[in-house]
Formats: structure tokens, C-alpha cells, sequence
């Protein structure tokens, strides 16, 4: 919560640039806009928010991928950028990822 009051002023500074690069798809960008120093002032909850709930959906995510079904998971932004992002997590289980456009 402190982290957000302290950059509310700067907010639309801050959002503006991560919509143009989530929607180019510059994942680099995007953490290191949403990030900046988080990780290193706020470490807990870097690793609470963000690192293990990331690494508790992989199961879950592919549970529902091996699943009939087709299935829509939504996350929030920031879980998908960086090495501990969702999408990196995948990679790294030898997922192949494409970017729609």
C-alpha cells in the first residue's frame, strides 16, 4: 500500500507506458516500468504478490491445459512479465508461447 500512495501522483506517468507495452508485448519493458525498485524495497511482498503465487498456478495452469476443456485464465499484469513472470514459468516447463495480436 505504501508503494502505491507514494507514486499515486504519478500514476497515469506509470500506466500510460505499461498499456503501450503490454499491448506490444515488450514483457522487459513492462517489469521493469511496473517493477522498478519493488522487488528491492518490498521483497516480501514482491515474493508473497507476485513470485509464489506465480509458481503455485503453473500446476494449475497445466492441469487445465492436459483438461478437455478449453479454459480463459485471467491474471493480473504484473504476474506475467520477468523471470518469475507466468509466462517465463511456462517457457521454462518447455511451454511454447505465442503473442496474439
Amino acid at each position: 500500500m505504501r508503494y502505491t500512495l507514494e507514486d499515486i501522483e504519478d500514476l497515469e506517468a506509470i500506466i500510460t507506458p505499461m498499456k503501450d507495452q503490454w499491448r506490444a508485448g515488450d514483457m522487459q519493458a513492462l517489469h521493469d516500468t511496473a517493477m522498478g525498485d519493488v522487488a528491492e524495497q518490498y521483497p516480501q511482498v514482491y515474493d508473497d504478490l507476485l513470485v509464489n503465487r506465480n509458481h503455485n498456478w503453473i500446476p494449475k495452469i497445466e492441469a487445465m491445459m492436459k483438461s478437455p476443456e478449453v479454459e480463459l485464465v485471467l491474471v493480473g499484469t504484473l504476474h506475467m512479465p520477468g523471470n518469475e513472470g507466468v509466462l517465463a514459468l511456462l517457457k521454462q516447463k518447455g511451454y511454447t508461447l505465442t503473442q496474439l495480436h
